[in-house]
């Protein structure tokens, strides 16, 4: 994947921002598939709203995070800082990561319940 010209760090940040892309383009992805649920004929219970909504706040913040730590690579890369650990890049990164995850698993168990109400 890397040239013997391009160092280990910016192979690494190159790799961090494709996989930031990538899990950004999937919340998104997920964000509009979830939306689509209340478009058909599906009953509800609280506890689904509840999750179905709680999912689309965290996809939200994780998509928008996940704008903001991609945002930051192409400056990285620009000023020949590779570091991985910068801040404008691992906190945006993180929300995005941990956010994703329990946007995900939110989702999940939304659709768990309303196919066991069904």
């Amino acid at each position: 994947m890397s040239n013997g010209s391009e160092s280990p760090g910016k192979t690494a940040l190159s790799a961090a921002g494709e996989f930031i892309k990538y899990s950004t383009a999937f919340g998104a992805g997920t964000l509009a598939f979830s939306v689509a649920l209340v478009k058909e004929q599906v009953s509800f219970s609280r506890w689904s709203k509840g999750f179905l909504i709680a999912s689309w706040i965290l996809l939200v913040i994780s998509v928008v995070a996940g704008v903001l730590a991609f945002s930051r690579v192409p400056i990285q890369l620009s000023e020949q800082n590779y570091n991985l650990e910068d801040k404008w890049f691992s906190v945006p990164g993180k929300v995005h990561q941990l956010t994703f995850m329990l946007g995900i698993i939110a989702l999940g168990v939304a659709l768990i319940v309303i196919l066991s109400h069904r």
